[in-house]
């Protein structure tokens, strides 16, 4: 779901150009890009379907992540992806949630098909998209092949992506949620992508990338961090509901007038809890106090290493996307013609 405050950071976001993140290392919210592709790449004869294989397998996220990853390390970015781990326990509400609405978007689908409503069955399927464990295991499985590394986390990918930013392991985390600001990423990409665009509400659209700076941000809103934090629960996060009446602008004002947080949830509860709410209404699956530990303090790897100069496997990505998942022998080849230069040069220059 994301934290919804990117109205407030719309005087701090700056324009970016990916030439600036040339020989930066840049971490990627894994599960982020691959629903972005599964949502934007459809097969030719149904637009309401992914990309299959022979065997029914989908494959919209193998083409959108060979071309998305191979554009970046075109312009010279060294990429590291990380995958989501087994959810918090205070998550999976917020999952069965998720679950039970693609369960209706399900239905209506399935409604709008028996009546040749193409448009509305195309909306629905965007809402049934869901990254099962063959999805995220042929990711892995190209992202081996191209020599790119990548981290499962432990339990959340942009908890562990922002530890990872605060060590010095990456220069940057490229991610569409704010969550990524309440673990406390100094710098966050966003719309890192060549071709500048992106899919929104079902629509394909114009997107310009932009670079967010935690400390800019704190300071432009003269909060703190864990302000930040207060104002997330504020609002609604992945492990909590929303105060009712309470959007991000009144958030913002309660936040710098109650600084610390037992007198800010006691002035929100006498003023917009409704009649018989208690904090459990709105904090059903962790007290608050867990959740901003978890926020302040996530589970991450220890000790972490990535090899940023692994090689490219260019047999092995021929064979497992050509052979195994169909794709055109000649696109594949094609699209593999710079990293397979950029290693033969690589070769030549360690031979003299």
């Amino acid at each position: 779901m994301g934290i919804k405050f990117g109205e407030l950071l719309n005087e701090i976001r700056e324009p970016l150009k990916l030439r600036e993140l040339k020989g930066k290392k840049i971490g990627i919210d894994a599960y982020v890009v691959i629903y972005q592709m599964l949502a934007r790449i459809r097969s030719d004869d149904d637009s309401a379907n992914a990309l299959t294989d022979a065997q029914g397998r989908t494959t919209s996220h193998l083409q959108g992540l060979l071309n998305r990853t191979l554009s970046l390390v075109d312009e010279g970015i060294n990429l590291v992806y990380c995958f989501d781990g087994k959810p918090p326990e205070f998550k999976k509400r917020e999952l069965a949630k998720r679950a039970e609405k693609k369960r209706r978007a399900e239905e209506e689908y399935k409604i709008a098909m028996e009546k040749e409503d193409f448009d509305k069955a195309k909306k629905f399927a965007q809402q049934m998209i869901s990254i099962d464990e063959q999805i995220v295991d042929d990711s892995k499985k190209l992202l081996d092949l191209l020599g790119i590394p990548y981290v499962t986390a432990i339990h959340d990918a942009e908890a562990q992506l922002a530890v990872m930013a605060q060590q010095g392991l990456i220069d940057a985390v490229a991610s569409q949620d704010y969550d990524t600001f309440l673990f406390g990423a100094p710098l966050v990409l966003r719309n890192v992508t060549v071709s500048r665009t992106r899919m929104i509400r079902g629509q394909l659209k114009t997107v310009i990338p932009e670079k967010i700076y935690l400390e800019k941000a704190l300071n432009e809103l003269r909060i703190s961090r864990t302000q930040l934090i207060n104002l997330g629960l504020l609002v609604g996060t992945d492990f909590n509901d929303k105060i009712p009446k309470v959007g991000i602008k009144t958030g913002l004002k309660l936040v710098k007038q109650f600084p610390e947080w037992n007198d800010l949830i006691d002035h929100v509860s006498k003023t917009f809890f409704k009649e018989g709410d208690t904090m459990e209404t709105y904090f059903p699956a962790a007290a608050p106090e867990i959740i901003q530990d978890y926020f302040n303090n996530p589970p991450s790897i220890d000790d972490l290493t990535i090899n940023f100069n692994q090689r490219a496997d260019i047999k092995g990505i021929t064979k497992f996307l050509v052979d195994e998942r169909n794709f055109s022998e000649e696109r594949v080849s094609h699209r593999l013609m710079g990293i397979t230069k950029k290693q033969k040069q690589k070769s030549l220059n360690s031979f003299f």
